[in-house]
């Protein structure tokens, strides 16, 4: 929509570089590792400190981003340029009117536990057995996006166990938990992202109405603001307010639907610190679980090239007790 990027696609020597940098800062995680990680990325100086400097703590995404594009152009006229802010080819310099939406849920605390239902289907309905395909057709690169990808990753690490035992039930209780837990944190991150981009209008999506009546209400929100003249959208994306005139019984400015959604969200961050997961389909020692668990076993003796699973043997037994 916007047009190139102001910073050109990483080399890949750069990405492992960066990968590098940080890894040791991600290991320890919290507010050492954190602002060791930044600080080691300020190091580049310019523009790329400012920005290390500036990006929200725990953003490890952008950190690293930031970390490849010094590191790709590093000694070159390119590292002028970045982070400039100006982008080429966007389709508004090309004569569109274009118009953008972010669909925002109107409950996270309902929307994390949707995405949690999500990830147990992705499980239940063939994650586990995809991964192990597409690493065997040599679909799946280590360094690719694919392996990267949320999801595909949380796969590739619980195949890929050493010393892994059959019916091993904390592992994969652990695969998905892990593959829920990041999963929602890209999904706050997204909402932060957009939260600070004012060229996107925030659209009100019901997480308790059923899913054809909340699309059709998103649809008729986004197509009365399609609608209207460019003038009155701008008024609607920029402004914090309603239409001209528009105030509440006391007189008091009445924030813009998009605005008042966008503020909302922000403010259901406080709720989220009290989400607690709760595994559906996938509670420990139901039928869905035990099947799951079976399949996850096969596919770790595929994935392994094993000819089976050793069988775990209890404590008790080991010791003789």
């Amino acid at each position: 929509v916007r047009g190139k990027p102001d910073v050109s696609v990483p080399t890949a020597a750069a990405v492992g570089r960066a990968e590098a940098l940080l890894a040791g800062c991600k290991e320890r995680d919290g507010p050492e590792g954190w602002h060791e990680a930044v600080a080691a990325v300020a190091k580049f100086g310019g523009v790329f400190a400012a920005r290390a400097k500036g990006i929200e703590f725990g953003d490890w995404y952008r950190l690293q981003r930031t970390a490849e594009t010094a590191l790709s152009t590093e000694g070159t006229a390119a590292a002028a340029t970045a982070y400039t802010g100006q982008r080429t080819g966007g389709l508004e310099a090309l004569g569109y009117d274009a118009r953008c939406f972010f669909l925002c849920p109107d409950d996270r605390v309902a929307h994390a536990a949707a995405i949690d239902g999500r990830c147990e289907q992705m499980v239940t309905h063939g994650l586990l057995p995809e991964t192990v395909a597409l690493k065997r057709d040599g679909k799946m690169p280590p360094d690719g996006v694919l392996a990267k990808a949320i999801g595909y990753r949380q796969a590739l690490d619980y195949l890929q166990r050493p010393a892994p035992v059959a019916g091993h039930a904390s592992s994969f209780e652990e695969f998905i938990s892990t593959h829920m837990s990041a999963t929602r944190r890209y999904s706050q991150q997204q909402m932060k992202w957009f939260r600070k981009d004012r060229q996107f209008v925030f659209v009100p999506v019901s997480t308790a109405a059923a899913p054809a009546a909340r699309t059709a209400a998103a649809a008729d929100i986004i197509a009365n603001i399609v609608r209207m003249e460019r003038g009155e959208y701008e008024a609607e994306l920029l402004s914090a307010v309603g239409p001209a005139g528009a105030a509440d019984g006391g007189g008091a400015p009445v924030p813009t639907l998009s605005e008042e959604t966008r503020r909302r969200n922000e403010q259901q961050g406080k709720d989220m610190k009290r989400f607690m997961s709760v595994r559906t389909a996938l509670s420990a020692g139901s039928g869905e679980f035990v099947a799951a668990l079976a399949e996850a076993d096969a596919c770790t003796t595929r994935m392994q090239g094993l000819p089976g699973l050793p069988v775990a043997v209890p404590a008790e037994v080991e010791g003789g007790r």
